[in-house]
């Protein structure tokens, strides 16, 4: 198994009593899988430069084949 930290906009309803945030019970729904853990922002940031100590600059695809038809 692995595990991949990834940012992603999602949209989705949320089933929620009144006295909780749509937001706090999403992350606990989340987080009760026992398969998902949320990181902070900043946490996430830590972790990717950790990662990525030499920057790479050549293109991650290759359009030298593309042309105008």
């Amino acid at each position: 198994m692995a595990a991949t930290s990834i940012a992603a906009v999602i949209a989705v309803t949320i089933l929620h009593s009144t006295d909780e945030s749509p937001e706090d019970r999403l992350l606990d729904i989340l987080e009760q899988s026992g398969d998902v853990e949320v990181l902070d922002a900043d946490e996430a940031m830590e972790e990717l430069d950790a990662c990525h100590l030499q920057p790479d600059w050549s293109p991650a695809n290759d359009n030298s084949l593309m042309g105008l038809i």
